[in-house]
């Protein structure tokens, strides 16, 4: 059984392809199905940085080759970050929107995450 799974992953490599900023840019994962292990599919993850170096975009494989022929597929995360680098905003495909404020007098790093409106009333004991 360990002999098998070593064969499948055989031949395998992982890739990380990086900018002169020495930012991961691109992550290449060769995967081997096991019905055919002479068949080997690249599966490539794709960031994109702003020019202060933090992360603006990451788009994974699926969606990746879905955008090549059509430009309107949203890449899987996008983040908005503050000058200092701090995240403040991440948007996802697969997930809500997450805003993140430093509100000092509540908590030091609050998160919300945005979804429908929610009515939060107060009842009186009976």
């Amino acid at each position: 059984m360990i002999n098998k799974n070593l064969q499948v992953h055989h031949k395998t490599p992982v890739v990380t392809v990086q900018d002169n900023r020495m930012l991961t840019v691109r992550d290449i994962h060769y995967h081997c199905h096991p019905d055919q292990p002479d068949h080997i599919d690249d599966r490539i993850t794709r960031y994109r940085f702003n020019a202060h170096g933090s992360l603006s975009t990451s788009i994974d494989p699926r969606l990746a080759e879905l955008q090549q022929s059509n430009q309107a597929i949203n890449p899987n995360f996008t983040y908005l970050s503050s000058l200092t680098g701090d995240v403040l905003r991440t948007d996802s495909v697969d997930a809500d929107a997450t805003r993140f404020w430093r509100n000092q007098k509540v908590d030091a790093k609050a998160i919300y995450v945005l979804r429908q409106p929610v009515s939060i009333g107060q009842c009186e004991r009976m």
